[in-house]
């Protein structure tokens, strides 16, 4: 609800909060969530940036899923697309049907 100020025109009436200063708040915090938001990304790319290539696999050396590939090796997740040596993920490769109902059948615990 506005109210004629003498000195300065449309004003809250007292004892009131109006639509355009609690639109303001929350404009505020979406840019503060934004702002996090984005610093935190920065900081992610650059650790993983950072990371030394190698690891469990050999073709996975600079890709951008480099962490991810080897933390899910790690947890025994995935061994590796070549056996018996098992050095080769093929990271820019795609999963087709077949291969993600397998994933999901022994990841799911119906069978090894």
């Amino acid at each position: 609800m506005f109210c004629y100020d003498a000195g300065h025109g449309l004003a809250d009436a007292p004892g009131t909060v109006s639509a355009r200063r609690e639109i303001g708040v929350v404009v505020r915090w979406v840019f503060l969530l934004v702002l996090v938001t984005g610093l935190c990304a920065v900081v992610v790319g650059v650790a993983l940036a950072l990371l030394p290539p190698g690891g469990t696999f050999t073709d996975d050396d600079g890709n951008i899923h480099e962490a991810s590939i080897e933390a899910i090796a790690a947890d025994g997740i995935t061994k590796g697309c070549n056996p018996p040596t098992n050095d080769l993920y093929f990271p820019s490769s795609s999963v087709t049907r077949g291969q993600m109902i397998a994933i999901t059948i022994v990841e799911g615990g119906v069978a090894t």
